[in-house]
Parts: C-alpha cells; structure tokens; sequence
C-alpha cells in the first residue's frame, strides 16, 4: 500500500519521528535551497522557518497532488 504522506526533508530526526508515530510515509526531500540572503538582518527567525517550510513543501507538491506533504524547518 502507498503511503498518503511524504516527508520532504532527508532529516533523520523527522523521520525518525515519524516512525516513532507509526505514521507511513515516503521520503522526498525537496528541491530548495536555503539560502538566507533573501532576508534583511532583523527578520524574525519565526519568519525564515515558515518560508523554508513551506518552499521545501511546495517544491514537492506540484508532482504529489494526490499526497500530505510534511515539510519543516529549524534554526
């Protein structure tokens, strides 16, 4: 059976998390590359990790329609 959710990270602590949840899922990190030159020096951290969750998520998404994509982000 194919899994509905995809990880888009190639994080060993997410998906090791979601193992630990039983949660079936495929790998697919995405195709972003962070880079943190796009923001002035006082954006808020809380700002950078939204926006590289979500691009992370999306840069799988386009070929997964039928999928929950997974992404995050830490800093």
């Amino acid at each position: 059976m194919e899994s509905q959710f995809i990880l888009a990270s190639a994080s060993p602590r997410r998906k090791e998390i979601l193992q630990k949840l039983n949660i079936p899922f495929d790998i697919v990190p995405g195709d972003f590359e962070e880079n943190y030159n796009h923001f002035d020096e006082g954006t808020e951290p809380e700002e950078v990790v939204i926006h590289f969750s979500y691009c992370k998520g999306k840069s799988i998404a386009g070929n997964n329609p039928d999928k929950l994509i997974i992404s995050a982000d830490t800093i």
